[in-house]
């Protein structure tokens, strides 16, 4: 079975309203202490994601950049939990359950409350009249992922976390800050018959496409259409779409090193055109 028709329906869940949300793409930062009898300033590290997730971790850096690299959903964390915004008011739920720091620390629990006004976010633990603002730094992020024999390490530009595998059509599912859902499917090149003993890499892409596609076309009703033909390249971009319905998956195919390439990315808040440069992006930090 080509696993395309359950990611569609998953997919309508990694859909939030955009009213009322924080800044993405990058972490909030105050210093929120010191430590006593030295001159160790103390920084609180938060990140708010799009679909109510909420990761903090509090460290002595003020380098908002390099706490940025490891820092994330898909990387280290101190604690995490859930944030709710009605108006401009916020609360943030914190836990370090599940986390290494638990086993260090013993179970802990943080509640934040503060307002989210024009962008600027200012918290006071629960109780606590002390409110610091917190800065925001956008981030160039990239997540890493060890993946499978044929690709040990695959990179995704952004920040990512891993949501699971079907290991019937070998899709490996992530979802990023954004509600963004992302399937990749990596092969040797002759692993299907249609690309056995083609020549050369676009058109064992455009094999591996045809394959995809006419699947898609007879079995779920849905319309295909090409996007993109890059020859020189390997790849190809298309877009397969439930009739009559605004929901559609935008593919990324590939053959490059051997290897067939297959990126299947689902957010339809984001312009087609955005999710296109969106899958060159992640093709080209793996080929």
């Amino acid at each position: 079975m080509r696993f395309c028709i359950l990611f569609l329906f998953l997919s309508v869940g990694f859909q939030y309203s955009q009213a009322q949300t924080p800044t993405i793409g990058g972490v909030y930062y105050a210093q929120t202490g010191t430590v006593a009898n030295t001159k160790f300033k103390i920084y609180t590290y938060l990140r708010l994601y799009i679909d109510g997730t909420a990761i903090e971790q509090t460290v002595n850096s003020e380098d908002a950049h390099a706490v940025s690299k490891w820092f994330g959903w898909g990387r280290k964390y101190s604690m995490r939990g859930r944030y709710d915004i009605d108006g401009g008011s916020v609360k943030v739920h914190l836990s370090n359950d599940g986390t290494p720091d638990a086993k260090l620390e013993g179970a802990q629990t943080r509640i934040l409350e503060g307002t989210l006004h024009d962008g600027k976010l200012c918290l006071a633990d629960s109780g606590n009249t002390q409110k610091y603002c917190y800065q925001f730094l956008a981030t160039n992020d990239t997540t890493t992922f060890k993946f499978s024999e044929n690709k040990p390490m695959l990179t995704l530009p952004g920040d990512w976390r891993y949501n699971g595998v079907n290991k019937e059509s070998r899709q490996v599912f992530f979802r990023d800050e954004r509600g963004t859902g992302l399937a990749v499917t990596i092969l040797d090149e002759n692993a299907l018959d249609e690309t056995k003993d083609v020549p050369g890499d676009y058109v064992k892409a455009l094999a591996y496409y045809h394959w995809q596609a006419d699947y898609l076309s007879e079995e779920p009703k849905m319309t295909v259409k090409m996007l993109k033909q890059a020859p020189e390249k390997g790849f190809l971009i298309w877009e397969a779409e439930v009739s009559d319905s605004p929901v559609a998956n935008t593919f990324l195919m590939a053959c490059n090193n051997h290897l067939l390439f297959n990126f299947m990315l689902f957010n339809q808040a984001l312009p087609q055109e955005s999710r296109m440069k969106m899958l060159e992006a992640i093709y080209h930090a793996n080929k």
